[in-house]
């Protein structure tokens, strides 16, 4: 039972985690259609994110076949959940314009 219950938990991170990426790198090309340019400190974040998103897409299909040890699982969770509290906290940060001032505008909704 335990081990249905991380199987579940841990595949709903994922999900969560995915859908939330997928959301960001579409908020970042929009940004970036808009301005000609994705702004630095999002560079890491659009060349990241979709590798990232890959991976646990595979670990999600190998959990749900139960190919992954229930030790593995939990540290897989843990990762999830600080790549998702990482990628928030990096898009709340304001990006500061040519000027030195900060726009809003410029900033992308959490």
């Amino acid at each position: 039972m335990a081990e249905a219950l991380a199987i579940v938990g841990l595949a709903s991170a994922i999900v969560q985690f995915v859908d939330f990426s997928t959301k960001v790198i579409g908020r970042i090309d929009k940004f970036r259609s808009k301005n000609n340019e994705v702004p630095v400190v999002f560079r890491d974040i659009k060349i990241q994110l979709p590798l990232l998103i890959s991976d646990l897409k595979r670990t999600k299909e190998r959990v749900e076949l139960h190919e992954v040890a229930l030790e593995t699982q939990s540290a897989v969770l843990a990762v999830v959940q600080g790549c998702h509290a990482h990628v928030i906290v990096g898009l709340c940060v304001r990006v500061e314009n040519d000027s030195g001032m900060y726009k809003d505008s410029n900033r992308v909704s959490c």
